[in-house]
């Protein structure tokens, strides 16, 4: 008859050692992701920078969900982001009472405004970051 003894507690030490440093690596991981993400959206923007302002305030974060959920989001930082990634259908502007600018010739009531068209960047640079994010997070916990 052959015997097999094993220390339970010792066992668990080692599983929750190996998780703590799992958890650890997963984090530095999703801090490297994130900057990847908010680099690569940064600079493959596709709206002409004035202030620059959208570009610089496109933010990622990562963050744990749950005790097994482990998140990454891309967003951008001003109120107007959303007009970028979806675009504007077309609208009319008025005045209060008068609309005037530099380079019209007189003041106007209301503009008929045709629209901003789209240009998206959280999605494609989810799209095309992602799956390299998911590659590496695989290798990872090999």
């Amino acid at each position: 008859m052959s015997n097999f003894n094993m220390n339970i507690d010792e066992l668990a030490d080692m599983l929750e050692q190996k998780r703590n440093r799992t958890k650890a690596a997963l984090e530095i991981y999703a801090n490297s992701s994130a900057l990847k993400l908010q680099n690569n959206a940064r600079r493959n923007k596709q709206w002409k920078d004035h202030t620059h302002d959208a570009r610089n305030r496109l933010n990622t974060t990562w963050q744990w969900k749950n005790e097994n959920l482990l998140s990454i989001a891309l967003s951008h930082g001003v109120d107007y982001g959303i007009y970028l990634e979806k675009g504007t259908s077309p609208h009319v502007i008025t005045g209060n009472p008068w609309l005037y600018w530099q380079g019209a010739s007189h003041p106007v009531r209301r503009v008929n405004h045709p629209g901003a068209k789209p240009y998206p960047i959280i999605m494609p640079t989810i799209n095309e970051i992602g799956p390299q994010v998911m590659t590496g997070l695989s290798i990872l916990l090999r």
